[in-house]
């Protein structure tokens, strides 16, 4: 056997121990080796050898992701995925649509969007958004329609009138 596994019960805390045990040993071992390892801890471990090998090579690393330094050693899934597209519009820029959404009337998303695009320069000289950032600013000058809907959905369902006239 080449994998070392030390005693104990397989659970999910076990299993994170043993890929941690093992991390070191199958990034310095030749290729047939490692094939050897993935073999035998995916029987073990009953473990995809993919994910297995991607927790092995990842186990123990430092990582640097835009100027943040991360050591990826506890395989959390939240240290270890990075899948999908990064959040461009964060909660200041939701904050900001709900201080102005009532200005508006409550108006639809189109018509709050062509608001901003029409008025941003008497709407952000105005002194109760002057605690708006430049780049807040930059992105509510941006943002689209549908993306201006999907931000303010929540707060839209909260303020929906019950009877339409």
């Amino acid at each position: 056997m080449v994998a070392q596994i030390p005693k104990g019960v397989y659970t999910m805390k076990a299993k994170r121990a043993i890929i941690k045990h093992n991390a070191v040993l199958y990034r310095k071992a030749t290729k047939k080796v490692k094939s050897m390892m993935l073999d035998e801890l995916a029987e073990i471990l009953h473990m995809n050898r993919q994910y297995l090998a991607s927790c092995l090579r990842k186990t123990g690393r430092v990582v640097v992701r835009k100027g943040n330094v991360a050591v990826v050693s506890d395989l959390s899934p939240k240290s270890l995925s990075r899948r999908g597209r990064k959040k461009v519009y964060g909660p200041d820029v939701v904050e900001a649509l709900k201080r102005i959404w009532p200005l508006t009337g409550y108006a639809s998303s189109k018509h709050l969007v062509a608001f901003i695009r029409l008025n941003h320069d008497v709407l952000f000289s105005h002194p109760e958004f002057n605690d708006i950032s430049a780049k807040t600013k930059a992105l509510l000058l941006k943002v689209s329609a549908s993306t201006a809907d999907r931000l303010l959905k929540p707060y839209r369902d909260k303020t929906k009138l019950r009877k339409r006239h």
